[in-house]
């Protein structure tokens, strides 16, 4: 289940921005993301990074959470497929996300990783997130 923080400080913002949208626009492109990944060392700077910064560092086993779940969007598919819209004069709310849900711990799967919960992080994030992702709220499907 949600926290009621993270509920209050980003999931009915994000919901209620998008009911105002769609209530009072006649013409609206709404493109909701997952997970972002893709953006590179310049760009990104969370769950991939985090690897990245870990192995580079020297760490033989990286840390990675096994709590986490979400969708994920390919920052370079996104971009794509919101050209497309716009090219194809597409308007409305549009899920950008892959189907299903991933772990944090499923991405990182091909290296030699330290398994870890959340708390390991809690620190530098310390939003609490919900296990089953921001997705699920937003249920389209």
């Amino acid at each position: 289940m949600y926290s009621s923080n993270h509920l209050v400080t980003v999931l009915i913002p994000v919901f209620n921005g998008e009911k105002y949208i769609i209530d009072n626009a006649k013409d609206y492109l709404i493109c909701r993301a997952g997970w972002m990944m893709g953006g590179r060392p310049k760009k990104d700077k969370k769950f991939i990074q985090k690897i990245m910064k870990q192995i580079n560092a020297g760490k033989k086993e990286p840390h990675i959470v096994n709590d986490k779940l979400g969708t994920h969007t390919y920052t370079h598919d996104f971009v794509a497929n919101v050209k497309l819209l716009i090219d194809n004069g597409e308007r409305g709310l549009f899920n950008m996300v892959c189907e299903g849900l991933t772990s944090r711990l499923d991405v990182a799967y091909e290296i030699e990783i330290k398994e870890v919960d959340s708390n390991y992080f809690a620190k530098e994030y310390f939003e609490p997130v919900t296990k089953d992702g921001v997705q699920k709220f937003f249920m389209l499907n």
